[in-house]
């Protein structure tokens, strides 16, 4: 609302000074009132649209020469004629100016608007991208987990809660060894301070054991960030359930066949 505001009170501020200026013209030399006249549209015609200015050109030549027509024969003397003339190429020059300098900020507005359009542009792409990374993180079928280096836990998806037997809001910012008192002594938590120390990637299966007391056994991918330890977990608890089974059962027949058992009894 400014913007459209702002030059037409310039335009009108504009056409009152050219008629304060002509009629103090009457009273004053003819230098000064075309120097006052110039300098004046020169500040508020700044800005202005082109239909105004011409408006205002116009305006103004007509009062110049209805200066001049009320002028007496004799007193239209070359200097006073060639006065009235620099008024007006002044005039002209100052609406030139004028119209050139609206049509440069016209420009600039819209190449800042292009800019500020394309700049949001590139915020909501990013935005959408990230979105879909973490709604991909999020419903990954494998835990994710996000670990601090002081040990605490920066994030976690759907499928770690699982896991962990814990919501998110009860691990996130908490410490591992608050959440699983004693973890501080087992293998995983000296493969992870391996892992943070070294600087490098770690594979291995845990046997976790849960506060209720079950246990489970997990396949930890860790991979160092800058924020810490980057974590997937898959569930392998059946199959390595599923391999001891077979493990005992194999060294179950061994046993009979070196007793001379037949392994059908």
């Amino acid at each position: 609302m400014r913007t459209e505001t702002a030059p037409k009170r310039a335009v009108i501020l504009a056409f009152l000074a050219v008629l304060l200026i002509f009629t103090a013209g009457l009273f004053m030399p003819a230098g000064a009132a075309t120097g006052i006249l110039y300098i004046s549209c020169f500040i508020l015609l700044r800005g202005a649209g082109k239909k105004p200015v011409i408006l205002l050109l116009l305006f103004s030549v007509l009062l110049i020469l209805i200066t001049v027509a009320m002028l007496p024969i004799s007193a239209l003397t070359p200097l006073i004629v060639f006065n009235k003339a620099l008024v007006i190429l002044a005039l002209v020059f100052t609406a030139g100016w004028a119209i050139r300098d609206r049509n440069l900020m016209d420009i600039n507005k819209r190449e800042a608007l292009s800019h500020i359009l394309a700049i949001k542009d590139k915020d909501e792409k990013i935005r959408l991208r990230e979105a879909y990374f973490y709604n991909l993180i999020e419903n990954m079928l494998e835990g994710v987990q996000l670990i601090s280096r002081d040990h605490r836990y920066l994030y976690v998806n759907k499928v770690l809660e699982k896991q962990s037997g814990y919501r998110k809001d009860e691990l996130l910012g908490y410490s591992m060894s608050y959440r699983y008192p004693g973890i501080e002594n087992t293998e995983l938590m000296a493969q992870i301070n391996r892992c943070l120390e070294a600087g490098e990637d770690a594979t291995f299966i845990n046997e976790f054991s849960f506060p209720d007391g079950e246990s489970g056994y997990f396949e930890l991918y860790m991979h160092p960030v800058p924020e810490g330890l980057f974590i997937l977990s898959v569930d392998v608890s059946d199959r390595i359930r599923a391999e001891k089974q077979k493990a005992t059962y194999t060294e179950s027949l061994e046993n009979k066949l070196r007793n001379g058992h037949n392994p059908n009894d």
